[in-house]
């Protein structure tokens, strides 16, 4: 009787070993728990608070600044690509549905021959014929492994993935939006004070030298005057390079030029 080496014994337990590992499935958890817990709505997290409404900015009453969420909402650039990835992504989900059915593939082919044959001097056959064919094949995966089911469901996370990026970019875009139109609001407010501030202020420089002229002010309340006067056109005209700068970020968020 032959004896064995110790190590040849070694080595085929280490490769037995080896095969049963890699032949154990791999564990896969699905729709594995949140390492942090979420709360469904922002405001149903803090005690005492109302939910917040869909359309959060009816609730300013502007007829302004709703036109211009309609038009953020429908034209603006970014967010139309993002719904286009939503688009995208439900087709892909629908792809992977459609490789959890039988697969069916029908051909069909038509085949037309002509033959010339001389029976004797003078006299000539050409028979013709029609050859047709058609043939219907089936296949199905049996999903044994999962593979096509994960697939699936990795296609449908992906998609609800896309669509919360498509949602939280609409309420990020809607939200600085409302902070421009406000914005507008404000500077033009600001604006039109400071436009009847340089009237009244021009009004009442031509009353001052009407009043030097009299003798009844001096230069030195008309140079004073003067330099309000330039101060307020100064201002307003920071006042208009705003408004347009807020304008201009509100075309911006519109998809508008």
């Amino acid at each position: 009787m032959r004896a064995t080496h110790p190590g040849r014994r070694l080595s085929a337990g280490l490769l037995a070993a080896a095969l049963v590992a890699g032949c154990r499935l791999h564990h896969v958890q699905h729709d594995p728990a949140p390492p942090v817990a979420v709360a469904d709505r922002w405001a149903a997290a803090t005690p005492g608070a109302a939910a917040l409404p869909d359309r959060w900015w009816q609730a300013f009453a502007d007829p302004g600044l709703d036109r211009l969420v309609e038009d953020v909402l429908a034209g603006n650039l970014q967010l139309r690509a993002a719904w286009a990835r939503v688009r995208q992504a439900r087709s892909l989900v629908a792809q992977a549905d459609a490789a959890r059915l039988p697969q069916l593939e029908l051909t069909a082919g038509a085949q037309r021959s002509r033959q010339r044959f001389e029976i004797v001097e003078g006299m000539v056959l050409t028979p013709t014929t029609n050859a047709f064919q058609v043939s219907l094949g089936a296949a199905y995966e049996v999903d044994l492994w999962r593979r096509v089911g994960s697939t699936r469901a990795a296609a449908a996370l992906d998609a609800l993935a896309v669509r919360d990026d498509a949602e939280a970019l609409a309420m990020t875009l809607t939200a600085e939006l409302a902070e421009a139109w406000f914005d507008v609001v404000a500077t033009r407010a600001q604006a039109e004070v400071l436009a009847e501030q340089q009237r009244i202020g021009d009004t009442y420089l031509e009353l001052m030298r009407l009043r030097f002229t009299q003798g009844s002010a001096s230069a030195l309340e008309i140079y004073q005057q003067e330099q309000q006067v330039l101060t307020t056109r100064a201002q307003r005209e920071q006042a208009d390079g705003a408004l347009r700068t807020a304008g201009a970020r509100v075309a911006v968020l519109r998809g508008r030029d």
